[in-house]
């Protein structure tokens, strides 16, 4: 156990080593803040919002803030900058974006030796949760935190640790007297340490827009980030200028970048300074060869486009307005610019889905292999699809929240089928998400009960998700069928 400890610490170290910020650490000051990212360093460090929380709270006057994440081996968490354990701290405050590291948050308090449940806690560190998880549904986990942060960080966090920390009294749930907090100020989101141990190597993400104005239904972006907002070309220029020299590259942030009305400007910027840039996923009703050149000449080589469904007349009741005519005229622009490899990203399991949608996931791509096959003399080669499909999972204040998942027989019966036929055709990459993970993120967005002790007895027993949805398949039942 020492030597795992001891290497432990090394890793920290050596994790450290290799991070670049322009962030100023001052550990003398009177209070202190432990941010923990329920999860590995890797996943973590790839957080746009974690990073923006970091930079907030080491800005203030009598705050210092340092930064946690699930260790590699069951020993007591630590944080980062000084090797400190949890308890040391006064705050903790954890950024949760997906539902099941709430598993890993009741796990992070257990390793650290910090009750579980508010009401066992009395001179621990307060506990606070936020992220757009916790914004989403808190419920599961309503005896765990002293305090649930609603609503977007940079709005909210300055006003909370002020109060905490001034010991003034405080809700529990941050922020009762709006639905969720929004944001509306000038501070452009983006990365503030620089690591190649993430997702996003040694990249420097920058959000250029939240929200979504398209609307799909199912999209929890779109009602949970609403009302759509952009930030100034000049702001965001100001952080490609003073943040870029720690970084290899800039990754472009947002539900649709392109609708961004500087988004060419952007492209043409980056690429003037010649530095090199991503962005997550391109919306197939904004594509313009402008675009694609500009993008091409960042070094996008691999585009990701959300389809949703193979079938148009499903994607219209989805709020999805794509129709094939945009899709198809997409792809020939992406062949006139000689761009040959795709990520598509579909759901299944929609309400009012049948089986010729699951059909017309297959015909679509096979249409546009197709297109490609028949531009072929103008390609210099043909590039490979990557398809991956992931069970229509029910968001808080969607419109589609008030529908329910598909039973696994279904569910299970339209992967094999379009596992074995994409299985036949040629440079085609399929995969699909663990159907008893989506289940249980469907279950934590669903419930309106407290889980924790079933949380609890997961962790505690190590069951697998399957085994989990099988010994309480009622509970499931009950939420999300």
């Amino acid at each position: 156990m020492k030597k795992i400890k001891e290497n432990y610490r090394k890793i920290i170290n050596e994790r450290l080593e290799k991070e670049k910020t322009h962030i100023i650490k001052n550990f003398r000051k009177d209070f202190k803040v432990l941010l923990v990212y329920p999860n590995s360093y890797y996943v973590g460090m790839s957080n746009l919002g974690f990073h923006s929380i970091y930079a907030i709270l080491n800005s203030l006057p009598n705050v210092t803030c340092e930064r946690s994440f699930l260790p590699e081996f069951d020993l007591k968490p630590l944080s980062y900058e000084t090797l400190n354990f949890p308890l040391s701290f006064d705050l903790i405050i954890f950024s949760i974006s997906f539902e099941i590291d709430f598993l890993n948050l009741i796990k992070f308090l257990e390793l650290s030796e910090i009750p579980i449940f508010s009401k066992d806690r009395h001179g621990y560190p307060y506990i606070a949760v936020g992220g757009i998880a916790v914004t989403l549904n808190y419920r599961s986990i309503s005896k765990v935190a002293d305090y649930f942060l609603i609503g977007e960080g940079e709005e909210l966090i300055v006003d909370f640790v002020n109060k905490v920390m001034n010991g003034e009294k405080t809700d529990k749930i941050f922020y009762p007297d709006k639905k969720r907090a929004i944001y509306t100020g000038d501070y452009v989101c983006h990365s503030v340490i620089s690591t190649n141990d993430t997702e996003f190597s040694d990249t420097l993400l920058v959000e250029i827009a939240r929200g979504c104005h398209f609307k799909c239904k199912f999209c929890a972006a779109s009602y949970n980030y609403s009302p759509y907002r952009i930030k100034k070309f000049d702001k965001i220029l100001d952080v490609f200028e003073r943040e870029i020299d720690i970084f290899n590259k800039v990754g472009i942030v947002g539900a649709s970048v392109t609708s961004h009305p500087d988004f060419l400007n952007i492209c043409k910027w980056l690429n003037s300074n010649q530095i090199k840039f991503t962005l997550t996923s391109l919306r197939l009703d904004t594509v313009t060869t402008n675009i694609l050149e500009e993008l091409k000449k960042g070094g996008n080589k691999t585009f990701t486009v959300a389809v949703e469904s193979g079938s148009e007349d499903l994607r219209n009741k989805l709020g999805k307005k794509l129709s094939d005519k945009i899709i198809f005229n997409a792809i020939e622009k992406f062949i006139e610019s000689k761009i040959v490899d795709l990520k598509f990203y579909f759901m299944i399991g929609f309400p009012f889905e049948n089986f010729t949608d699951i059909e017309n996931i297959v015909k679509i791509v096979k249409d546009i292999k197709d297109i490609y096959l028949s531009k072929r003399k103008i390609l210099k080669k043909l590039g490979s699809f990557s398809i991956s499909v992931n069970p229509f999972i029910p968001k808080p204040n969607t419109p589609f929240y008030k529908y329910n998942m598909e039973k696994e027989d279904v569910l299970n019966v339209k992967i094999k089928y379009l596992k074995d036929k994409f299985r036949k055709i040629a440079n085609i990459n399929f995969q699909n998400e663990n159907l008893y993970s989506a289940y249980l993120q469907g279950l934590l967005s669903k419930t309106d009960m407290d889980l924790t002790d079933l949380l609890i007895e997961k962790n505690e027993k190590d069951f697998k998700n399957k085994a989990f949805f099988k010994k309480n398949y009622k509970l499931f039942e009950k939420f999300i069928f």
